[in-house]
């Protein structure tokens, strides 16, 4: 036989209490918001990080003393294919950063808020706050 699900009557909303909770969700909000922009930007700042190592890379090629032993256009394909590798090696690693920074981040937080949250008693605070609203001229 199955259990039903116990049903819990719902108590009024205090004031306080409404207020208490929609800081603690605005708060995990908050976290998740810097977390999200502390993300976007190591994944830019990596980006710029490999562009400016791969132009690096190629510049190095296209020294005056490595141009004149290949010559030139053997400089230009050589520093291309060095500024190539360097600039994709430098985003793996910077993708592989960030994909551990959200793996190991505490962005669940977000989700514990809301399976915390009581939505019965979440409705009842919002139909008091409406009903007062209309009760106002």
């Amino acid at each position: 036989m199955v259990d039903k699900p116990k049903i819990r009557p719902t108590e009024p909303l205090a004031e306080d209490d409404l207020n208490k909770e929609s800081a603690r969700l605005q708060g995990a909000a908050a976290d998740s918001l810097r977390f999200n922009l502390q993300i976007a930007a190591d994944t830019w700042g990596g980006t710029a990080e490999a562009v400016a190592r791969g132009f690096r890379a190629f510049r190095n090629e296209m020294d005056e003393a490595a141009s004149t032993r290949r010559g030139l256009f053997n400089g230009i394909v050589d520093g291309l294919f060095s500024g190539n590798a360097t600039f994709l090696e430098h985003m793996a690693r910077t993708s592989r950063d960030v994909a551990s920074a959200v793996k190991n981040s505490e962005a669940g937080r977000i989700e514990s808020a809301r399976e915390s949250l009581d939505y019965d008693r979440l409705a009842d605070l919002v139909a008091k706050r409406l009903g007062k609203r209309n009760s106002e001229p």
